[in-house]
């Protein structure tokens, strides 16, 4: 009889070894998170992304960043080399588009805004980017979706069907970051684009969306909220006869010593909806070996001008506009001239004169590229305010007298070691396969966002 009650309490322990077995491994795979291919991915309820306002700020700008360590800018995190990407190419939202209309497309990505471009290379420089590539959907990290939205013109109805149709049947793990590779520069080209359309269908089948921007515009990129809006440099043409190899490893140009550059419109609307007033460069136009104007915008210098000058002045005003960013500071990177940031718009600050009235959001996280790989604390910051009572003398006292001539030619040096990451390519994207290096930039930025968030996320919920 005692052997036989020894025997069910020996067994007893063993059923209740096994359902703890159990309970521990059920808990790891459900609740808030999923454990998938040793990675967590936030799960991601049907419908908007309102989980999301739960999120504190990731960050904030230049001054919190001078207490970070940056790497240097041909470093990367040794996680993300062992990281994929899954390209999930809808045939109807790239490359159809391209075959059934070839010299449509030429005429189109070659007249088109410099932005619209971007689409069509990034999807050209991803698929060239085989190193972090795998073509098993089963084993990727990271979805990215290309949609060449601003060449066609879209219905709402066509893309939620070849989204229904094609895309979400496709998707093997709707809780892995999909990013979508279209980035806009105002909400009206991004409706036409489709871009919001997408991003609403995806969401609303319970994908867990991104998308790359030029801003951390919502406006622009399908009201995503800004923390998964992962900044890409505006697109700088180069000549359609420079090599990429040339382009990267041309010694710099001579520089006019303690010169400054910019050029631009008033921008009707700027005061009106941002609080931006350009005309405060003007006093600037008379300062000898300075090249500074207020154009009319009819009367733009010629982009052979405007790269003249870019390229031998030796520091570029980053001036504000409709919204905080703008073209100027990729034209800068490009061409060597060292960005002067007036005021902290690019931080997604808004401090006065700015005020916040239509077509952007104050996001409280900066819109500047590759901020994983570029200490952009580095680069000078002026006070707005003070810029427009008194350019020239903050110019001199902020700039020219912090910023002596060995910091100077250490930043171009940064500058043009950052240079692939800021071409996108040479020629007409539909006939070149030149791609540049932003597509292997971006990869690491869209890791170093989806890491940050769920760190974020889950150091808020742990708290």
């Amino acid at each position: 009889m005692r052997l036989q009650y020894q025997y069910l309490f020996f067994s007893i322990i063993v059923v209740a070894c096994c359902l703890n077995v159990v309970l521990l491994s059920t808990s790891e795979t459900s609740g808030s998170y999923h454990a998938i291919d040793n990675q967590l991915y936030p799960e991601i309820p049907s419908g908007r992304n309102d989980r999301d306002n739960l999120l504190p700020d990731l960050t904030s700008g230049f001054h919190e960043m001078k207490n970070q360590k940056i790497p240097e800018s041909n470093s990367i995190e040794a996680s993300h080399l062992q990281r994929k990407f899954f390209l999930l190419e809808a045939a109807q939202f790239s490359t159809d588009l391209i075959n059934n209309s070839t010299d449509n497309a030429i005429h189109f990505y070659d007249s088109c805004l410099n932005e619209e471009v971007i689409e069509i290379w990034l999807h050209k420089g991803f698929k060239a980017l085989r190193s972090s590539r795998t073509y098993d959907i089963t084993h990727a990290d990271v979805v990215l979706i290309p949609f060449y939205g601003h060449f066609s013109d879209w219905r709402q109805g066509d893309i939620e069907k070849i989204v229904n149709s094609t895309l979400i049947p496709a998707i093997y793990n709707k809780n892995k970051p999909h990013v979508v590779l279209c980035p806009s520069n105002n909400p009206k080209r991004s409706r036409d684009a489709g871009i919001p359309t997408l991003i609403t269908s995806l969401e609303m089948a319970g994908v867990n969306v991104w998308s790359v921007g030029i801003e951390r515009n919502p406006g622009w990129q399908g009201n995503l909220n800004p923390r998964r809006i992962i900044p890409i440099p505006y697109l700088v043409k180069p000549a359609s006869s420079t090599r990429i190899s040339v382009l990267t490893e041309l010694p710099p140009l001579p520089k006019r010593n303690s010169s400054f550059f910019y050029t631009g419109d008033l921008r009707p609307n700027a005061i009106r909806w941002s609080g931006c007033n350009r005309s405060m460069v003007e006093p600037l136009s008379s300062v000898p070996e300075w090249m500074v104007r207020i154009v009319e915008s009819n009367n733009r210098l010629s982009q052979k001008d405007y790269n003249k000058y870019v390229e031998t002045m030796e520091f570029c005003l980053i001036v504000c506009g409709d919204t905080p960013t703008s073209r100027s500071l990729a034209s800068s990177i490009v061409h060597g001239c060292i960005p002067v940031f007036v005021g902290p718009r690019w931080q997604g600050k808004c401090e006065k004169p700015c005020k916040c009235k239509f077509g952007w959001a104050v996001t409280n996280i900066p819109h500047l590229p590759y901020m994983e790989r570029i200490d952009w604390s580095q680069f000078p910051l002026v006070n707005e305010a003070e810029f427009a009572r008194q350019p020239e003398a903050i110019l001199r006292r902020d700039v020219l007298n912090k910023f002596h001539p060995s910091q100077r030619h250490d930043l171009r040096e940064k500058m043009r070691k950052m240079l692939p990451g800021w071409v996108y390519g040479v020629g007409n994207p539909v006939t070149s396969d030149s791609v540049g290096g932003v597509a292997e930039y971006a990869w690491h930025s869209i890791l170093h966002a989806i890491d940050e968030m769920h760190n974020s996320s889950a150091n808020f919920t742990t708290a």
